[in-house]
This record gives C-alpha cells, structure tokens and sequence, in this order.
C-alpha cells in the first residue's frame, strides 16, 4: 500500500456503503480495494478501469445500497461497475 500512495500524489478514496471497504483511485486508472483488519490494511482487490492506456481517476461514488459504483475519469466517462465483481476479483482482470 505504501508504495501505491507514495508514487501518486493524485488519490482518490472513499469507504463503501458499510465503511468496511476503502476503494482508492489514482492518476494512473488504478483502483485499489482496501479492508481494515485487526493487523491493518489489507490490500482485497485491484484492477485498471481501462485497458488501452492509462486515465487519471477523479472521483468514485456509491450507490445508496451499495451494490454498484461509479467512477468517473479524466477522459470524462462514467463508468459503473458491480460492487460485489469488484470485491471478487483476484489477479486484477
């Protein structure tokens, strides 16, 4: 986690509906997914939200039940995607 946050100075966070979830974005199009446990953070789950180059992460919003989310980029699309996928997702594919 250290080395996401200390190479970008353009992050994004916000907890998930229930604050059990931190979901980080960055400059580069990377979503990180975070969980608090009883040793710290732990990295969940990651993935790019494109795959043809790189675009900045500007801001990521929930749905009020929390089963999707949005996140909005600086090539200026909104992309939604399902919570529940995301948390799933092993190797960030």
């Amino acid at each position: 986690m250290n080395l996401f946050l200390q190479n970008d100075p353009q992050i994004v966070a916000t907890y998930d509906t229930r604050g059990k979830h931190i979901f980080t974005g960055n400059s580069r199009g990377k979503i990180l997914v975070f969980t608090n446990n009883t040793k710290g953070f732990k990295m969940v789950s990651e993935f790019k939200v494109t795959q043809q180059g790189s675009t900045a992460v500007k801001g990521i919003e929930f749905s009020r039940r929390g089963g999707s989310f949005l996140v909005n980029t600086a090539d200026r699309v909104i992309r939604v995607y399902n919570t529940k996928e995301i948390l799933e997702l092993e190797d960030g594919t």
